[in-house]
């Protein structure tokens, strides 16, 4: 296209882009340089500044008007409009406001003087002067305004009157209703409606953004601004979430009660803490954390409560005296906080230094003996301090301790310091607490002076060499005061340098340790340990904020087999380390632990609930910790989560296993998601009795779609080691060692992980996939019908191999050994249906292959796998993850060739051609031959091979692999035809995929999986601009199953394959074999229990039943319970289509829908002019797409080898000028070549209350294939060429109506008698005809009815019986009729394919009745009879005969057509006889006489 630019001032154009060079939209041309630069003003930036606008609108400053511009600002920011820049400004002026005592009086006050004037002066006055009474005490009177305005009522107001008047001052009761529970209660209103506010809008969304905006048009029709106005707010959820998480965090830290199950605050909480959607993680998160501190007791109730026990254990009091007894802490009053289950360390810390010196001593004890819990405490001594708190003198308590020699929890397997052969030695501690760093250097040495000298050599000579020295040093520091703390990081630099100027003292002491603590008020602290490593005191990082005493805990010997790098997160309980294999570094995960320390419940919420509670709550904080971490490691693969609840809970393996089930309901997904295979969970369990079990439940997830779960015992052994026992059926960790080492990641993983990335499984997790979708459907055949025996083994799978000669062969192959995108199997899938196991081929793309691509080799082993599949006549399954074609260019040549300029020196005036000097030619050949074909020229002296056609050394690169896609897809085409075929679409499928998807017909696709010619962005460079977003909207689920491509969706791999097995449950084993019959638990011998109405219904109702709504009692349908698979319910919805069984028998359905259907055409994006239409579609119709899918569904049935029966109940074809233009005619005709080349019975059934009117008779009826189809119709149903109403029209027209008046109505014909008597005066016949004509007005609504009931009866079942035309049925007796005729049917159709193969000449009324001769069936038999006699017949000797008389004839007519060449042909034959058979032949030929030639088959007789 050429298009002229033409420019109004003179001046030199320059151009910028050369001829022939390729241009992006909005690329510059050229630059037109002016001769008179002046006469074109440039447009220059704003350089000054703004006047200040202030506010669009006067607020004034009373509290109520704050308030109410405070709420209307975040209600905003909750809509979806940015306001960041003032929202913590608005919020902390609304929290001033909210706890403002005058903000109701304000409410108030403003709402009397708008109703000033409108209620009674004597009302306002007493509302007023109650104001003003409370106002001094700064209560809001609520209770005392509500019964004055009850008294007036009552006594000033007409009964009739009232509510009209309540409603009148509703905004006064408004208030009041909100201040019911003082400011407190409207504050936690006003925050509960915000909250709410955001969870209403955020549960609507989550998962496929498209899929949920579609969802909500759909509920919204009629009001799209509604749904604007959501997707606005939703797009906004990162701003909103700010806001949220600010108000959360003021309710966590305002002490709101949020514990009462009735509060709206706790309910909405609830709400937020279920969101799943990514975008509300942190909001759900941080809800969680606000509910479970709800739970808990507060910091200030905790401190009151220890401060009692550390206080009674050092001092006793005597009856009779005034004075208590101070004494060293008492271990028996200390155990209800060393022993305690609930947190202790965050307050403990305050008790370091009290006023009472004895206090600290108590406090430190009960740090001492809860953190050595699993140690053997020998001794514990105190050396009380002089209380200034200076640093000189401290309190210090020091610990004898060694290793426990008991098993009993919390402890687990631990790493042992010394051989086993050695004695343990007796080790000591000291603990002492100093309020700043500069009292720590003054009194570290004095405390490190309460250890034991330490005699290095002795120790070393008695114990060996051990690891580190014995004794431990642990120091707190009381960071109570702002001046005196730092940020953790300079706190760890500074303390490591303080550590190593004292490691003198420290090695002269023997400590191999040194833990600080941080402690801040009413925080957990935060620890520092040391150990000395080569001289040098550094940080063990890997226990950072762990207490060392309990850092076993978290089992870090299991990663031995990593390399482990702490990751710091902001909560000190959650402990992640980012490890790499040591031999492999492309295994890199995260491994996250954890311990958890239960708390103190209050409120009725149970251990077992606390548990499921405090589960999620942790769960949930690790993955969130985990996705900030992971978006820094984003390669990260099979994560690990252990939990360790360090103490006993009351709870029972049925409570774990309650909580371990919704766990991996509530996280599966997000677990999946950041690549969490696995989770550990530690609990020891303890009884009513005392006696406890520590147990750890394993959940893997490697696959994605088969969550494995054990659970086992840790036991001890007679050798003293811990092993874990299976509890229930054996897993793989049974009799394992407690600590044995994490196994690196296997060679499949990374595969697999590729593979997930794309959102699809890894081609050889498909036999496990198959797998576990075939113990779904035994679960659900079991649970209907118990009697059935699962087999052990439910799948087998061979691989499909391509041997030295290109052939196919079934073998067992270890998974991921393919070197093509391409892999094959043959399953045998042991179903209910085929217990012994019925074998179908896979063929799938390896997505992790060259992004799935097809190439020659791919497209070759394809049509080698189907041809397979149609050579064995079993159904052939494509897993469909592809990328289409395969491109690429010859890299060899890419680093070799040259390129030749239109001007030397100039590039950018373009190339000229592309060539290869001499040399780079040789390198070339030396690689291969053929790869370029190049034209050798000579430029300047140097010799050129200028470059005409690149071949490349590899295959694959272009137009090979077109060729290979054509191959396939022809064979494709044929398979479908020949045998059946079906899809999963399991990822995208590009190009040639989506050809393939559609080819084998029937495709089952995965939600968010694009069946696509063109990628997105490819079309968007096309168009020249961003219209697509995404592949999803070119041909997601929205529009592949909308218009028929996808039979089915799933929102799995795991759901498509279970939809597809259902799908093979209904077909035959082998192509023509034998149905599958399924035994079936709804007996075929009952009545039918749900009929249809007149009027419009859900056919699937009569299909499969339902449930009464009134009585909720089980209505039964036509088929089976259950059975019923209904395809292509997305797609011209004006038919139903499916499968059921019948008595077991399976099916193929056709059923009309009888209500409106709206069709939506969707806008196209990449047409501006283009809008969504919304069509409406009646029940009863058939329409161009309704025909199309009802043929479609017949092609399928009968490729599948099912009987057919259609419900019929149609008006005829839409006929209109669009629908015509829309080819409704075609796709009608379509149903008749469907019908016609039928192979299995067909039924068509005029249901009750049905009809079947015109051309839908006609493309319906049983002549078309009278071998095959059968015509039945309900008493109660209607048939003919117009319904009653146009047949009158035309046939029953007003004089035949008023000859029928006169004829049956004496009055009327006396009447038109008189009007016609000439005898009659001219006023009398005037009279006569008004009168004639009242009563025909009178009659004429009656013998319309009656013209139609005469229409009508020549409509109704007997007349089509009479008419040969269909037989009568009764709905209630329906499933009895049809079983036996459907297994009457097909027994007679198979025994004529029989005949029909044994003598291919006869027709089907000679086979018929040569049927009815052997099985002796007769007119007189029910179908049940006729059914028993065909299943008994033994035709094996009728079709020896039958097969020797064809070949009879077949010599016959040949020796007549050629004689010469049939003698040739005997005498060939005679070569292939023994001598025995030769003589017979002889024998027979001498004897033989002229008889007449054999039966003619082309008729009955």
């Amino acid at each position: 296209m050429y298009m002229p630019l033409v420019a109004s001032e003179d001046g030199v154009v320059q151009l910028i882009k050369q001829p022939g060079v390729s241009l992006e939209p909005g690329d510059i041309l050229g630059i037109l340089t002016l001769d008179d630069p002046g006469r074109v003003k440039h447009a220059k930036p704003f350089e000054g500044l703004l006047p200040t606008m202030g506010t669009p609108a006067v607020t004034g400053n009373k509290p109520h008007q704050r308030f109410v511009r405070c709420i209307g600002v975040l209600t905003d920011i909750l809509d979806g409009f940015d306001n960041q820049a003032i929202m913590a400004a608005i919020m902390k002026d609304l929290i001033d406001i909210l706890h403002d005592p005058e903000l109701p009086f304000s409410e108030l006050t403003a709402i009397l003087s708008s109703l000033s004037g409108r209620i009674p002066a004597k009302l306002d006055d007493s509302i007023h002067a109650a104001l003003e009474a409370a106002r001094s005490k700064g209560d809001f009177p609520t209770a005392r305004i509500k019964k004055i305005l009850e008294n007036f009522v009552e006594n000033n107001v007409l009964p009739q009157d009232r509510p009209m008047f309540r409603t009148q001052l509703g905004a006064i009761y408004d208030v009041l209703d909100r201040y019911t529970g003082g400011l407190k209660g409207h504050e936690v209103k006003v925050w509960a409606n915000l909250l709410e506010k955001y969870e209403a809008t955020e549960r609507m969304f989550g998962g496929s953004i498209e899929a949920r905006i579609l969802s909500l048009r759909e509920q919204n029709k009629d009001d799209l601004d509604k749904v604007l106005s959501l997707v606005l707010s939703h797009i906004k959820v990162s701003s909103k979430a700010k806001l949220v998480m600010m108000i959360l965090n003021y309710i966590k830290t305002s002490g709101m009660n949020v514990s009462n199950a009735e509060s709206p605050l706790y309910k909405v909480l609830q709400n937020l803490a279920s969101l799943e959607a990514k975008s509300s993680t942190s909001v759900s998160l941080k809800a969680r954390e606000v509910l479970i501190m709800g739970q808990m007791p507060s910091y200030e109730e905790r401190l009151g409560q220890m401060e009692t026990v550390l206080k009674s254990s050092v001092t006793s009091q005597y009856y009779g005296e005034q004075v208590n007894t101070a004494h060293t802490p008492s271990a028996d009053v200390l155990r209800e906080l060393s022993d305690s289950r609930y947190t202790v360390y965050d307050v403990l810390s305050t008790f370091f230094e009290h006023e009472d010196p004895m206090v600290p001593l108590a406090a430190f004890e009960v740090y001492i003996r809860r953190a050595y819990k699993a140690y053997t405490l020998l001794s514990i001594d105190y050396e009380e301090g002089d209380a200034l708190d200076d640093g000189d003198s401290p309190s210090i308590v020091t610990w004898r301790f060694n290793l426990g020699q008991s098993h009993s929890p919390p402890s687990t397997p631990r790493i042992s310091l010394f051989g086993r052969h050695q004695s343990q030695p007796i080790r000591v501690g000291a603990i002492s607490s100093f309020p700043n760093i500069t009292a720590l250097s003054r009194g570290f040495t004095k405390v490190a002076s309460a250890l034991p000298q330490f005699d290095a050599a002795e120790y070393n000579q008695r114990y060996g060499n051990p690891q580190s020295p014995p004794n431990v040093l642990n120091v707190a520091l009381r960071l109570f005061d702002e001046e005196d703390d730092m940020q953790d990081d300079a706190w760890f630099e500074k303390l490591t340098a303080f550590v190593n100027e004292q490691s003198v003292t420290l090695r002269g002491r023997g400590v191999g340790r040194v833990s600080i603590m941080l402690c801040r008020r009413g925080q957990y602290p935060v620890y520092l340990t040391l150990r000395e490593v080569d001289r040098i005191w550094t940080e063990e990082q890997s226990i950072r904020n762990i207490e060392p005493a309990l850092a076993f805990q978290l089992e870090l010997s299991r990663l031995s087999n990593y390399k482990l790098k702490p990751v710091f997160v902001e909560s000190k309980q959650i402990h992640i380390y980012h490890a790499i294999a040591r031999e492999n570094q492309m295994d890199n995960r995260f491994f996250v632990r954890a311990l958890v320390r239960p708390g103190r419940l209050r409120g009725s919420m149970s251990t077992a609930e606390y548990l499921i509670s405090e589960t999620d709550r942790l769960v949930t904080s690790v993955l969130d910790a985990l996705e900030l971490v992971t978006a820094e490691q984003r390669n990260t693969d099979c994560n690990h989560i252990f939990l360790n609840f360090i103490y006993n809970l009351a709870v029972t393996y049925e409570d774990v296993l309650a909580a371990i089930s919704g766990f991996i309901e509530r996280h599966g997904k997000r677990l999946w998601r950041l690549h969490v295979t696995g989770s550990e969970i530690r609990i020891a369990l303890e009884d009513d009795e005392g006696n406890v079990t520590p147990i750890r439940c394993i959940i893997e997830n490697v696959s994605g779609f088969i969550v494995n779960y054990h659970g086992y015992q840790e036991i001890t052994t007679d050798r003293g080691t811990t092993i874990l026992k299976s509890i229930g059926e054996k897993g793989p960790l049974h009799l394992q060692p407690v600590h044995q080492a994490y196994s690196t990641k296997e060679s499949l993983q990374p595969k697999r992980y590729q593979a997930h990335l794309i959102g699809t499984t890894y081609v050889y997790d498909f036999p496990d996939l198959f797998s576990k979708a075939l113990q779904n459907l035994w679960d659900a055949a079991r649970a209907t019908n118990p009697s059935l025996v699962k087999p052990k083994v439910l799948l087998e799978s061979k691989e499909l191999v391509l041997d030295e000669h290109d052939q196919l062969a079934e073998v067992d192959r270890a998974p991921g050994n393919n070197n093509f995108g391409m892999v094959g199997w043959v399953f045998t899938l042991r179903t209910p249906e085929f217990p012994q196991g019925r074998r179908v081929v896979v063929v799938a793309n390896d997505i992790t292959y060259k992004i799935g691509s097809f190439g020659p080799v791919e497209d070759q082993f394809f049509y080698l796998v189907t041809q397979y599949a149609r050579e064995l006549g079993l159904p052939r399954i494509y897993l469909s993850a592809n990328s289409g074609a395969r491109i690429g260019l010859a890299e060899e040549l890419i680093p070799l060739f040259s390129a030749a300029w239109n001007e030397e020196g100039h590039p950018e005036k373009g190339v000229n051609y592309l060539y290869l000097t001499h040399e780079n030619f040789l390198k070339l050949e030396e690689q291969g031959h053929d790869s370029v074909k190049t034209v050798d020229i000579e430029v300047e002296g140097e010799l050129r091979h200028k470059i005409t056609d690149i071949i490349g050394l590899q295959d694959g690169l272009g137009v090979e692999s077109l060729k290979g896609s054509g191959l396939i897809a022809g064979e494709t085409s044929r398979a479908y035809d020949d045998i059946f075929t079906i899809t999963l679409v399991t990822a995208r499928s590009v190009g040639i995929g989506a050809y393939l998807v559609r080819l084998g017909e029937r495709a089952v696709q995965v939600e968010g999986q694009p069946i696509i010619l063109t990628g997105a962005g490819a079309l968007n460079k096309v168009l020249g601009r961003e219209v697509y977003t995404s592949n999803l909207q070119l041909g997601g689920t929205q529009i592949m199953f909308k218009n028929g491509v996808s039979h089915l969706t799933a929102s799995s791999d795991l759901e498509g394959a279970t939809h597809i097995l259902k799908w093979l449950s209904f077909v035959p084993e082998v192509k023509d074999g034998a149905l599958p019959v399924l035994e079936s638990s709804d007996s075929w011998d009952r009545d039918i229990g749900y009929t249809p109405p007149k009027g419009a219904y859900d056919p699937r109702w009569f299909i499969e039943g339902k449930t009464d709504e009134t009585t909720s009692e089980w209505m039964s349908g036509f088929f089976d319970k259950g059975s019923f698979q209904e395809t292509l319910s997305g797609w011209a919805q004006t038919v139903v289509v499916g499968r059921a069984r019948l008595g077991g028998i399976p099916m193929g359905v056709i059923a009309v829908e009888t209500r409106t259907i709206e069709r939506v055409v969707p806008a196209d994006p990449a047409n501006p002019a283009s809008f969504e239409q919304r069509i409406m579609e009646a029940g009863q119709v058939w329409y161009p797409n309704s025909a199309y899918k009802t043929a479609q569904a017949i092609f399928d049935f009968n490729r599948e080898g099912l009987p057919l029966i259609i419900f019929a109940n149609w008006r005829g074809f839409s006929g209109g000028q669009q629908d015509m233009y829309d080819e409704v005619l075609k796709q009608g005709s379509k149903i008749v070549d469907g019908l016609s080349s039928y192979k299995q019975p067909i039924f068509v059934y005029i249901v009750p209350n049905g009809e079947l009117r015109g051309g839908a008779w006609v493309v319906l009826d049983p002549s078309i294939n009278s071998e095959q189809m059968e015509m039945y119709a309900d008493v109660e149903a209607r048939a003919g060429v117009l319904e009653p109403e146009g047949i009158v029209e035309i046939k029953f027209r007003q004089n035949r109506i008023t000859a029928l008046m006169e004829r049956l109505d004496a009055e009327y014909a006396k009447l038109k008698n008189e009007s016609k008597d000439n005898t009659k005066t001219t006023e009398e016949r005037a009279a006569a005809t008004a009168a004639l004509e009242r009563r025909e007005a009178i009659l004429q609504p009656t013998y319309k009815q009656i013209a139609l009931l005469y229409a009508d009866l020549h409509d109704r079942t007997g007349r089509m019986e009479a008419k040969g035309c269909a037989k009568p049925t009764v709905w209630k007796d329906a499933r009895r009729k049809f079983y036996w005729a459907v297994r009457s049917r097909i027994a007679r159709s198979a025994a004529s394919a029989q005949l029909a193969e044994a003598s291919p000449g006869s027709t089907s009324e000679y086979r018929l009745h040569l049927l009815d001769s052997l099985a002796s069936i007769d007119a007189t038999m029910d179908e049940r009879q006729v059914s028993e006699a065909l299943e008994k017949l033994d035709l094996s000797q009728t079709m020896t005969q039958l097969r020797a008389d064809y070949l009879m004839r077949r010599m016959i007519e040949v020796t007549k057509e050629d004689r010469k060449a049939a003698m040739t042909g005997f005498a060939r034959l005679a070569d292939n006889l023994s001598d025995e058979e030769r003589n017979s032949l002889i024998t027979v030929l001498q004897n033989a006489t002229r008889s007449p030639a054999p039966p003619s088959y082309a008729t009955s007789s």
